[in-house]
């Protein structure tokens, strides 16, 4: 069985929220997770998707750090606040260790550079969703 299939059928019933400022990306990442996931949210900011979170409690949240309102880290500190188990993937296009560190500090499951490839991110879903 493709890893690809292992994770549709490991993230049957599970819901992901995607946090993205960028629309396009937004969008297309959506559809990338509608694949796998059979509930999926998008917001644009943190402030939106901490209301997303509050109102839905998924799983696992996939964000990116630098938004408008509030950013990934603080959404991050909201949502290990809230539940300390979701799953929350942290995503940015800089590369400063001083958000890496607070990520750490906060429990969150993983940080990616972006750009992000579909395998990285997929192997990451997998690894969270068992």
């Amino acid at each position: 069985m493709s890893d690809l299939k292992k994770l549709k059928l490991a993230a049957e019933g599970l819901k992901i929220l995607y946090v993205e400022d960028n629309k396009a990306l937004r969008e297309n990442a959506a559809k990338l997770l509608k694949k796998f996931f059979k509930h999926v949210d998008t917001a644009e900011d943190g402030a939106i998707g901490l209301e997303l979170y509050k109102k839905n409690q998924y799983q696992i949240v996939l964000t990116d750090i630098k938004m408008p309102n509030m950013d990934g880290m603080e959404l991050a500190k909201h949502i290990k606040d809230i539940n300390p188990k979701t799953k929350v993937i942290v995503m940015s296009a800089f590369d400063n260790s001083e958000y890496l560190y607070s990520s750490i500090e906060l429990g969150v499951y993983r940080y990616l550079k972006k750009p992000v490839n579909i395998k990285e991110l997929t192997d990451v879903l997998e690894s969270c969703v068992h």
